[in-house]
């Protein structure tokens, strides 16, 4: 993979349903989430959104998960610092398209099985 800039090493995923790419979602070590929100904040500037939340690990640790957004007309970029564990840090960037289109698919999903009552 590409260097980034991040020391810890990283993964990413891509989802395409209908032709071009819906997201891409990012992954790397916490102790890189510092670098990879400088790295938005260089391309993008300051996010939109910035909102703080405690988060408790199995064994009674308390952390404060950052979740950072940036929303533009096309694309939502979202930074969380802990995604599934104090280990993994994320990106996701999201078509806004996608958004919609999974927003109605689950409507539809759901009209469709109170059809069946």
């Amino acid at each position: 993979m590409p260097s980034i800039g991040l020391f810890g090493g990283f993964g990413l995923s891509a989802m395409a349903k209908t032709g071009p790419v819906d997201y891409f979602y990012l992954t790397t070590s916490t102790e890189d989430f510092p670098r990879l929100l400088q790295i938005f904040i260089t391309k993008y500037g300051q996010p939109t959104k910035r909102t703080t939340e405690t988060v408790k690990t199995k064994g009674g640790g308390e952390f404060a998960n950052e979740y950072l957004q940036w929303q533009g007309k096309k694309i939502e970029i979202t930074l969380q610092k802990y995604d599934g564990d104090i280990n993994t840090s994320s990106a996701s960037l999201n078509t806004i398209a996608s958004k919609n289109r999974a927003v109605q698919d689950t409507g539809q999903k759901i009209q469709d099985a109170a059809g069946k009552l």
